[in-house]
């Protein structure tokens, strides 16, 4: 509650104490009474409750009261500093400069208002951390929605309307370490602005992939590579939480090549039981000399792991085509990968599928194909 609010309610429990109540006595004659000793005692209770807590309220409010005389007197002293001093000279008066001396204690007092206008606001700083929840996407800009009804706009070039859409999907992922700092119902920065730039760079990428899956082919992975040079795959492995998500992820985001990105996928599985089903995996890439292996991963672990293999000139195509197999709706795509292991001639490039077994087996298994 404000302290406005807190005051109106006092006041309307003030008046309800001098409320009288018409009874009806012998006679049919009318007489007023007080109201009833338990609504007597409750108001009474209320209003004293609200009186305690407009006093917390109001030495809450006293440092910003200050902080406030403390902005005006720094105010008019800056205003000093500007002021001219008519001075009379041999050719007329000419309007100079305040002294030196003025200047230079007008400047110490400004630096120390300064100094305690901040400690006294740093007395009333509050924190909250940010999630995806409190984050209203809009071109160039977010809306930030935390507690107690404090709404803030903070400029984003990163920003765009669209993910709004894709909420959905990333909401599952936090935002690691970001927090608002709120001083009078206002946010006075956001700490590690950074770690929600990086996140809204790797869901720009997640976005230009799912054009594709609504028939959007205008995907270019080389460019997407290219346009986002400064984000690291580890900034991917944070967003995603890959290293937690299982060992087998692990030991790929370790493997992956760094002038390549880890591509976060959603494989598309169809069945007449459960209808359409959505899973997280990824693309990583192993660089080794003019050949690239492109592993599929699942985070479903009783998903196998399929090893493609194509070169440097082709991998960004090849990429794409992988892509394009796993986001499509075919029901029997693992099923086809590896028939068409078998044939060692097909335009995937699909090299080998590894179960996973266990860890030590998978390990052998995909050293022995990635080092072929």
């Amino acid at each position: 509650m404000t302290l406005v609010e807190i005051e109106n309610k006092i006041t309307e429990y003030t008046q309800k104490l001098g409320n009288k109540i018409l009874k009806r006595r012998k006679g049919n004659k009318y007489k007023e009474f007080p109201i009833p000793i338990h609504l007597r005692t409750f108001y009474l209770n209320e209003i004293a409750e609200l009186e305690k807590l407009k006093d917390q309220l109001k030495r809450q409010l006293l440092p910003l009261e200050v902080a406030k005389d403390i902005e005006r007197k720094i105010i008019r002293y800056k205003q000093k500093l500007e002021q001219k001093t008519k001075v009379r000279t041999e050719n007329g008066f000419k309007l100079l400069p305040i002294p030196d001396s003025q200047k230079e204690y007008l400047l110490i007092e400004i630096a120390k208002l300064e100094k305690l206008k901040s400690q006294l606001l740093t007395q009333y700083e509050e924190s909250t951390v940010i999630t995806w929840n409190n984050i209203m996407f809009e071109d160039g800009r977010i809306l930030l929605i935390l507690k107690n009804s404090v709404r803030d706009y903070y400029s984003l070039p990163q920003s765009r309307k669209s993910f709004e859409l894709l909420k959905p999907y990333f909401s599952k992922f936090e935002i690691p370490h970001a927090k608002a700092i709120i001083i009078n119902n206002k946010i006075k920065t956001i700490e590690n602005i950074n770690e929600i730039t990086v996140a809204l760079n790797i869901l720009s990428i997640q976005e230009e992939l799912s054009k594709d899956l609504f028939n959007f082919p205008d995907i270019s992975f080389s460019s997407i590579n290219r346009k986002y040079i400064n984000i690291t795959n580890n900034d991917i492995s944070k967003l995603y939480k890959l290293k937690e998500k299982s060992k087998y992820i692990r030991i790929l985001c370790e493997l992956q090549s760094e002038s390549l990105k880890i591509i976060p996928i959603t494989e598309l599985s169809v069945s007449k039981a459960k209808g359409e089903i959505f899973d997280d995996s990824f693309l990583f890439s192993v660089e080794k000399d003019n050949i690239v292996f492109i592993i599929w991963e699942s985070a479903e672990i009783n998903k196998a792991t399929y090893v493609f293999k194509t070169n440097n000139n082709n991998y960004f195509e090849i990429a794409l085509l992988i892509f394009h197999y796993i986001t499509s709706d075919e029901s029997t795509k693992r099923l086809r990968l590896r028939k068409a292991i078998k044939e060692r001639n097909n335009k995937l490039g699909v090299l080998e599928f590894i179960d996973h077994d266990s860890l030590e087996q998978w390990v052998s298994k995909l050293n022995q194909t990635i080092n072929v």
